[in-house]
């Protein structure tokens, strides 16, 4: 019985560090890229210009902003907050452009975002 428990024990310990060493690998998911600093130092568009085109086009204030790569490449997700209501509004990070500017709908717990799926 003695020896079952050990082998049971040797077993669970290497389990534990081989997914240690391939967590600890920081291997990025397929198709990802391993941080967004990289990427984002190197986009034509700053951060600043992205905000302040966002904060015209919604006539408002930026509440966070965030640099994400999507179906349209690399953009800034811009949430405007503004008299009319907050606003999620998309600037391209190669040329400035505003991609979109949509009126964010309330979550059911009265917070703002993109978490909008109808479940609680």
């Amino acid at each position: 019985m003695n020896r079952r428990y050990i082998y049971a024990l040797l077993s669970a310990s290497l389990i534990a560090a081989g997914a240690l060493a391939y967590a600890e690998s920081g291997e990025p998911r397929s198709g990802e890229p391993e941080t967004d600093a990289v990427p984002v130092t190197q986009a034509p568009i700053s951060l600043l210009q992205a905000v302040q085109t966002a904060e015209l086009r919604a006539a408002g204030k930026a509440r966070q902003a965030e640099y994400t790569h999507g179906r349209q490449g690399w953009v800034y997700e811009v949430e405007v907050v503004s008299n009319a209501g907050v606003f999620d509004v998309h600037v391209d990070a190669t040329n400035g452009t505003v991609l979109s500017s949509e009126l964010d709908k309330l979550d059911r717990d009265g917070r703002h975002g993109e978490h909008d799926d109808g479940e609680d």
